[in-house]
């Protein structure tokens, strides 16, 4: 848990609630920055519908809930070759400075992901920075980027790999 969220694994019956969080998200990541035509567009790429099923299928999809069926945060995790890819989008509004992606993480970490985790968030967008600075992730590099041709900034967000215990030695 983190403050007094549960945080599981996605199932079939929260796609509908994840599918309204992830726009609410980035309608609050964005909305100072583009149109909100551009966000609703972005939101539908960034995270369609399949995209979500096949997450959720690869047991790669996490949520936070506060209540049942009340979703805080979306997580959508990809393994790569030497890293852990996490993708949140958090209730923003709902959320105080105090929460953690910490509980995420011992999830994971339980599950046997161990290699480090990278992250990025919209640079400004506080409280989904300190999610990411209170689980004990270190701010990286801002870079540009772009939604639908107008230019953002986000920042890396970066988690050591696990101590797992073993003599490397």
């Amino acid at each position: 848990m983190f403050g007094r969220v549960l945080v599981r694994a996605a199932s079939r019956d929260d796609l509908d609630a994840v599918e309204r969080l992830t726009l609410k998200a980035c309608t609050h990541a964005y909305e100072e920055m583009v149109p909100r035509s551009v966000i609703l567009a972005e939101a539908r790429n960034r995270y369609p519908g399949t995209l979500l099923l096949e997450k959720l299928l690869a047991r790669e999809l996490y949520v936070g809930e506060a209540t049942p069926g009340v979703l805080l945060m979306v997580a959508l995790v990809s393994r790569l070759d030497d890293r852990i890819a996490l993708t949140t989008v958090l209730a923003a509004k709902s959320l105080t400075s105090d929460h953690s992606a910490e509980p995420l993480v011992r999830l994971l970490r339980e599950q046997g992901w161990n290699e480090p985790v990278v992250s990025d968030v919209v640079l400004g967008n506080l409280v989904h920075e300190r999610f990411h600075e209170n689980a004990g992730f270190a701010p990286g590099e801002v870079f540009a980027d772009e939604v639908q041709g107008h230019p953002i900034f986000r920042r890396d967000w970066w988690l050591p790999a696990a101590a797992t215990g073993r003599d490397e030695g």
